[in-house]
């Protein structure tokens, strides 16, 4: 018999502009054909892989609804088609490719029952399989399920956020074989059992390459720094996060372009909070000076540039039928509410936003819910492509596959702007996993540098503006070898192979995470194919596999 081995190594460490007076948004939700009852959670994501996003509609007290987008602006519902025609009360959907196949699952958290895993089959539908992958959580009363890979494995894990009292949040650790492990107390990320909590956000906010976690409470609230080695520190007191109210939304964003990211918090009562990173693992509170002061019956908060000016603005809704707000990015420090003659409908209870350009023409257009009228808007945007653009996708090969997580730095006339790719965050909410860069005038970018969780770091130069780049995570270069083969040594038969090789760190580093994969081929065919992931392999060691 003829004998060949194969050894392929794929390893997971490398070696303002003010905004012109004219109506910006208009309501397009009727001739989109979204013209549906619902109150709760909105999630844009493109889970068949058209090109065209699409959109999650969660409901209280309804049915929840998937929208396929045809591309010609309008939407059609495939909910029942799609198996995901969830009638329990359910608050939030979020995306995330759970088992790195490319097609997007979703979760869906709901207050009196089990929880929801829909695998996404790439077919046009989907299969719950919360109960065998380990996620149901209960009637814990769940908000949101937030997607991230806090390890950096190359999978994506998932926190979710109960307000259930005497019930903690959990963190379902993602095994890589389509099931979870409940790592909550031995991670320290229990969000307090008695604090109920409504949101929560990951984001690297000391810029060390592992995502820390903020929670928002009704009781007191959590800033959780990643240690690094499965486990987080409770650091809210000593980074300056003070508990400003009945939480409500969370996100981040790097509003002043600095390279760190800021924390935007938004509360039922009490007021809201703009936190400025210091980026010495402290924040500085500067709502009152940055001009985005809000006291009293605030949900959803969402970042996005929408003018496409290279700053970050930020939408607040108002759950109490108040009037909601866009404050645009002065890019001084300050914003202005221009919500008055944006053409954004205000005073409607506002419950989740999620930002995304759903008619690919380079601006971001917002969806957003109702609990007054408990109607979805859809707002159009007609000022952000104007400007020039450049919407970045990445796609994990080492790291997860959507990307989640992913920290992209783009540099262009001078100006430095970060966006990361998450998994949900703000109120039940999650904007669209494309990231959305506005240049301004500016027709050219003079550099990209990608933050991929795996570590590594690609940088791409002089890319053209106005277009959507795909970028695809390099593969590793690395320093192991095949040293010996010791099984099979002669002729065998396949019920009784047990292929055994022997490997060898050649290199300095410490290579971690990585598939070696073993074939065998007789004539020409193969017979015989296994992989097996190595943990972790130090400086020149060998080890032996047995496949």
């Amino acid at each position: 018999m003829l004998k060949k081995i194969l050894l392929l190594g794929l390893f997971s460490c490398w070696l303002s502009q003010g905004v012109t007076a004219q109506t910006m948004f208009t309501n397009v939700a009727d001739s989109l054909g979204l013209n549906v009852s619902a109150d709760a959670g909105i999630a844009l994501a493109d889970y068949n892989n058209d090109g065209h996003l699409d959109v999650y509609i969660a409901n209280r007290y309804g049915p929840n609804y998937l929208f396929a987008n045809d591309g010609d602006e309008t939407f059609s519902d495939v909910t029942e088609s799609a198996g995901v025609g969830v009638l329990d009360f359910s608050l939030s959907g979020t995306w995330g490719d759970f088992n790195n196949d490319g097609f997007l699952d979703l979760y869906v958290a709901i207050k009196e029952s089990s929880n929801r895993l829909y695998k996404n089959t790439g077919d046009g539908y989907f299969e719950d399989i919360a109960g065998s992958a380990g996620v149901t959580a209960q009637y814990l009363n769940s908000y949101i399920g937030i997607w991230g890979d806090y390890n950096n494995d190359g999978f994506v894990d998932l926190y979710v956020v109960n307000f259930e009292s005497g019930e903690s949040n959990i963190l379902f650790r993602n095994n890589g074989n389509e099931t979870f492990t409940d790592v909550t107390s031995e991670a320290g990320v229990e969000g307090g059992p008695y604090q109920k909590s409504r949101s929560a956000a990951w984001g690297d906010f000391n810029n060390d390459g592992y995502l820390d976690l903020f929670v928002n409470n009704q009781g007191s609230d959590f800033l959780y720094r990643n240690n690094g080695d499965g486990t987080f520190t409770d650091v809210t007191y000593s980074a300056g996060i003070e508990d400003l109210g009945n939480g409500s939304g969370c996100a981040w964003g790097d509003y002043d372009n600095d390279g760190f990211l800021d924390l935007f918090i938004t509360n039922k009562d009490g007021r809201n909070g703009l936190y400025r990173n210091n980026g010495d693992e402290t924040f500085t509170d500067v709502t009152s000076s940055a001009g985005v002061l809000v006291t009293g019956g605030s949900t959803c908060c969402s970042w996005a540039d929408f003018d496409n000016d290279g700053d970050l603005d930020i939408y607040v809704s108002f759950v109490a039928g108040g009037n909601e707000y866009l404050f645009s990015n002065n890019d001084d420090g300050t914003f202005t509410n221009i919500i008055s003659e944006s053409g954004v409908t205000s005073g409607i209870g506002g419950h989740a936003a999620a930002w995304g350009d759903y008619d690919n023409d380079g601006d971001l257009d917002m969806f957003v819910t109702s609990l007054i009228s408990k109607q979805v808007y859809v707002f159009k945007n007609h000022v952000g492509n104007s400007r020039n653009w450049l919407h970045i996708q990445p796609v994990g090969l080492v790291s997860n596959k959507a990307g989640i997580g992913t920290r992209v730095k783009m540099v262009a006339g001078g100006k430095t702007q970060i966006r990361v790719v998450n998994g949900g965050e703000s109120y039940i909410s999650q904007h669209s996993l494309p990231l959305e860069f506005g240049l301004g005038s500016i027709t050219s970018v003079d550099s990209i540098i990608v933050h991929w969780p795996s570590g590594v770091v690609q940088d791409t130069a002089d890319v053209p503006a106005n277009q959507v780049l795909i970028m695809k995570e390099p593969l590793p270069q690395h320093d192991v070898a095949l040293e010996s083969i010791m099984v099979p040594e002669d002729t065998i038969s396949l019920a009784e192979l047990f292929p055994e090789i022997r490997i060898r760190n050649t290199g300095s580093s410490v290579e971690k995470g990585f598939p070696v994969t073993c074939e065998i081929a007789a004539f020409g065919t193969t017979i015989y194919s296994d992989t097996q992931i190595v943990d972790s392999l130090a400086s020149l060691q060998s080890q032996n596999i047995v496949f």
